[in-house]
């Protein structure tokens, strides 16, 4: 019997069927989408994000972080909380990119809104692919982004388990996890 993989389309797009039915439309909610000309913020890793991750597959992956994000309020055991409006959006390819202009096949993202009755640890996190926009209505996303909070395998490792904010990659980030691509 042959082996046969679901493309990263086709998972977006059962993800999409499923989400839609569970949620409903919305009416009367914020929303929300990748904001244009977001590839002039920071990035928060030069990290090659290559590698496979839960939840994400074996895609490669790009961050940026909005300008509301780059100055974190910074605890003294390291620990970090942005504030309200931050937005980071996670690039997604099936491949690597061949050239800096080529468009991602969809994104991942991250708004910080604690008032939005969606969010899930303070942030609102949602899939967009073209002009589909999904908000991850559930704790899928956070759950395995909590551990962020904590020693984890990614990134640095947030050895002393400080808080990150639900970050593997925070900004500005710590010694040794890549540094910010300027």
């Amino acid at each position: 019997m042959q082996r046969r993989e679901m493309s990263l389309t086709g998972v977006f797009a059962a993800v999409l069927l499923v989400l839609s039915v569970i949620t409903g439309c919305g009416k009367g909610a914020p929303a929300y989408r990748v904001t244009e000309g977001y590839r002039s913020w920071k990035r928060t890793t030069t990290v090659e994000l290559d590698y496979p991750i839960p939840g994400h597959g074996t895609a490669y992956r790009r961050i940026y972080i909005s300008p509301e994000g780059e100055n974190p309020q910074r605890g003294i055991d390291g620990s970090y909380v942005y504030p309200e409006g931050t937005m980071v959006v996670k690039e997604v390819y099936r491949q690597r990119p061949t050239s800096p202009e080529q468009e991602p096949d969809m994104f991942t993202v991250m708004i910080k809104v604690p008032h939005d009755p969606r969010s899930r640890g303070g942030w609102v996190w949602l899939v967009q692919s073209g002009e589909e926009v999904m908000v991850i209505p559930d704790a899928f996303c956070e759950s395995c982004h909590e551990n962020a909070n904590e020693p984890h395998p990614y990134g640095d490792g947030n050895p002393r388990g400080v808080f990150r904010d639900y970050l593997f990659f925070p900004y500005p980030p710590p010694q040794g996890n890549g540094g910010p691509d300027q």
